[in-house]
């Protein structure tokens, strides 16, 4: 690509902000008496230094032509992550002078069930206010595009911590949940059930406040017709996380669901694996059912017993059989976070080699994922790592790597996204199953009837069987009339 001149970048890069002449002159006569107007670097150097350009949008504009730099009245300055509904970016509210994250739609969700549950998911985000919540700051439509601003959690989520620095002290980990829960508390005492908990859903910032992201699944009990995900859609989460009853009816579960995905996700930030890690997805749906995690105590010696006796509760199969609200289990972990805190960490214990066979529905073998999303109504091309609505990369707790981010991850907001026909952003970090590795005989509803227990038969039903089984239809006694007078037909002719 050819370089392009200093003077040429300036009025492209005026173009692209829509800067007024008299702020652009006095912009330029800053550049000529830094003496930068006449050498490209010099001048992008100037400006970067002048909180004037990213890198993201130096990158783009090398090209030659004016980029899109504001959408609504926010500056994006780069990427922070990208799900099945949207992408995530890092914005600038200049009148305020404050940074924002903005989760703009994908051209390819523009259809109207898709636009509806971006609007559903903006209110009821918008309607919680919680320490613990990530709030929303506005929502609007520029041009086609519909976004949706939020603040900006100047940190990294828990999976990303996990994986950047190993498990977590267990004094730290009770902290976690404990604020998880508050803020889970929160939004049940509300009518919602989040339906998605899990660490890549959960943002901690540099002062240790975690904050609950991405309410793309949340179903809101207050208001029939405000369920953010729809009937026909029948996306369940992830599967990692996933309560046994919500993968038999996501549209029919409770605030205890959100507890299991908040069991699993303490186990994984005190192991650095999530309960169940090895299989595929049918493997790990049947074990969500039938079997029991290891011990944590197994993989941290440091474990007190309460702490387990806990997770065994917010991991039991049956609803009834866990804690009833988050608000108890932010008491009990509160309670036992000072004895926790005094412990030595002890490293985590592997049990067993990690099997490298995939969390994916089929019989070719892939890299394993920690999140995987479990559609019925519809299979995906995988998304970007990062598909939580607010997923944070490992490098965003140093503020000049969110700025400027590495330019080869960089999602163009105005060019067509090629990665459109994926999962709902449950993805939050989720990494959708490919299309191409489902066996083509099998559609991900088959395979969950075969792989989910039945429900327990009614006594109306079992009573419909019997009757069915009892009444035999009545061709068949008028058929054995038929044969065995044939036979005794046969039989008469032959005496005689």
């Amino acid at each position: 690509m050819p370089e392009i001149s200093a003077d040429h970048f300036l009025m492209i890069w005026r173009q692209s902000l829509g800067i007024g002449p008299e702020e652009f002159e006095l912009t330029r006569a800053a550049c000529q008496e830094a003496n930068v107007h006449d050498n490209l670097d010099a001048l992008t150097d100037f400006l970067r230094r002048n909180d004037q350009l990213t890198e993201w949008q130096l990158d783009r504009l090398r090209a030659g032509r004016p980029i899109r730099m504001f959408i609504g009245k926010y500056r994006l300055l780069g990427p922070l992550g990208t799900g099945g509904m949207g992408k995530v970016f890092l914005g600038d509210q200049k009148l305020l002078n404050r940074r924002v994250a903005i989760k703009v739609l994908r051209r390819g969700r523009m259809q109207d069930k898709y636009i509806q549950r971006f609007v559903r998911e903006a209110r009821a985000a918008a309607s919680l206010d919680h320490r613990n919540i990530v709030r929303v700051i506005d929502f609007d439509k520029d041009g086609e595009r519909f976004f949706l601003v939020m603040e900006y959690v100047d940190g990294i989520d828990l999976r990303a911590k996990v994986q950047q620095d190993g498990p977590l002290p267990l004094g730290s980990v009770a902290d976690c949940i404990a604020q998880a829960a508050d803020g889970l508390h929160y939004a049940h005492e509300a009518g919602f059930v989040h339906r998605d908990v899990k660490p890549a859903n959960l943002l901690i910032d540099k002062r240790q406040t975690v904050k609950i992201s991405d309410l793309g699944l949340a179903r809101w009990h207050n208001d029939d017709e405000a369920s953010l995900t729809l009937a026909s859609e029948k996306a369940l989460g992830t599967v990692d996380f996933l309560a046994p009853e919500q993968a038999r009816d996501s549209h029919d579960v409770d605030r205890r669901a959100d507890l299991y995905g908040l069991g699993c996700t303490l186990y994984f930030l005190a192991t650095g694996d999530v309960p169940f890690p090895e299989g595929n997805v049918a493997q790990k749906l049947r074990q969500h059912f039938q079997a029991v995690p290891p011990d944590l105590r197994q993989r941290r010696p440091d474990c007190p017993a309460p702490l387990q006796q806990l997770l065994r509760r917010l991991l039991a199969k049956e609803p009834c059989d866990r804690p009833s609200t988050a608000c108890e289990v932010a008491a009990e972990l509160r309670q036992l976070a000072t004895h926790l805190s005094s412990l030595p960490t002890a490293p985590p214990v592997s049990l067993m080699p990690r099997q490298q066979t995939p969390p994916a529905i089929s019989s070719r073998p892939q890299k394993p994922r920690l999140d995987t999303v479990i559609p019925i109504a519809e299979a995906a091309t995988p998304a970007d790592s990062s598909e939580s609505g607010l997923s944070w990369p490992a490098e965003l707790g140093r503020p000049s790597a969110v700025a400027n981010p590495a330019s080869s991850s960089f999602p163009s907001l105005d060019l067509a996204d090629t990665d459109d026909i994926q999962l709902e952003d449950t993805a939050g970090s989720q990494a959708p199953i490919r299309a191409s590795s489902a066996p083509p005989h099998d559609s991900n509803e088959e395979l969950l009837h075969a792989v989910l227990p039945k429900a327990p038969e009614s006594t109306w039903e079992r009573r419909r069987r019997r009757d069915q089984v009892a009444t035999k239809p009545p061709w068949l006694f008028w058929g054995l009339f038929v044969i065995l007078l044939a036979i005794a037909v046969a039989l008469a002719m032959q005496l005689w």
